[in-house]
């Protein structure tokens, strides 16, 4: 998603574009922008379950923070 049109109408000066190993464009930094309700838990629920799953990991995506 681009926020201004110029944006789109300078990638013609682009020669070389690096993205990620899923093809998407990153901030170079992970952030979680959404939980989902999940049966009968709470997008809350789900997300405190996650991150207590995570707390103790090393994985750079354990460390993202929600925006």
């Amino acid at each position: 998603m681009f926020r201004f049109a110029a944006v789109i109408e300078n990638f013609k000066k682009v020669t070389i574009l690096i993205i990620d190993k899923t093809g998407t464009l990153a901030k170079g930094r992970p952030e979680l922008e959404h939980a989902e309700d999940f049966d009968a838990f709470s997008a809350d629920e789900v997300l405190r379950l996650a991150i207590s799953l995570d707390q103790r990991s090393e994985h750079p995506l354990a460390h993202a923070k929600s925006v």
